[in-house]
């Protein structure tokens, strides 16, 4: 985990291209998507409950989420999920790894993103190539039937991209290949920005080339009391 300094120099240039890591001569773990579950939010919204350990048909939220990963193909043990260190333990059902922010003031979704290229950039220190990150929220249920074209068709084209479904954009489901200089080079920039006040997660895919990619399908955010289902 790098110090995060105030006042911070001009952030460094974004990675050009994206890569996937397969093939021979790979390393260890290569090819394999992990992914990430942000869980870490106030629920403002939601009374300040957590979103994640709420229960809706017999799961919590961030349960449905890492099932949702697994379905597309992450390994139960590939599945991360971001947490503010001032919150309660999950519940029980989720699969996953805990993953703590970086930093204590919380950055919203960015947050999550940051411990994850933290966890990224140091598997790849230890030979470990990922070749994607997937990225999910907490709190969608039900998720539709349909994602698993959309995460097909997001690995088939090989770029980063989010989706954006039906009715409107959704930046925080994507699919993050590994940038061709590496993770680290991602988890510098994204620390840098956070470092400068930049929290905005649409204005970090625009510099770093993530694009929408359609679905016909439509996501249903749960964010406050009354969109729970009876």
């Amino acid at each position: 985990m790098s110090a995060h300094q105030t006042g911070a120099p001009a952030c460094p240039a974004p990675p050009e291209g994206t890569a996937e890591v397969s093939g021979e001569g790979a390393s260890p773990g290569a090819g394999h998507d992990h992914g990430l579950v942000l869980c870490g939010g106030e629920g403002r919204r939601m009374g300040g409950q957590d979103k994640g350990s709420l229960v809706v048909a017999g799961r919590s939220l961030a349960a449905w989420s890492s099932l949702q990963l697994q379905a597309g193909g992450v390994p139960a043990c590939q599945v991360w999920l971001s947490r503010h260190p001032g919150m309660e333990a999950l519940t029980p059902d989720v699969e996953g790894a805990v993953l703590l922010d970086v930093r204590p003031e919380r950055c919203g979704p960015l947050s999550g993103l940051e411990a994850a290229l933290v966890a990224l950039a140091s598997l790849e220190s230890s030979g470990v190539r990922v070749g994607a990150l997937r990225v999910l929220p907490c709190d969608v249920w039900p998720w539709p039937h349909a994602m698993a074209d959309w995460w097909a068709r997001a690995q088939a084209c090989g770029r980063p991209v989010y989706l954006h479904d039906a009715e409107r954009a959704h930046p925080v489901v994507a699919r993050l290949p590994r940038p061709a200089s590496g993770w680290q080079a991602w988890q510098a920039e994204l620390a840098c920005r956070l470092d400068q006040g930049q929290r905005r997660l649409l204005a970090l895919w625009t510099d770093w080339g993530v694009t929408p990619l359609a679905a016909t399908l439509t996501i249903r955010n749960l964010n406050t009391p009354d969109d729970l289902p009876a």
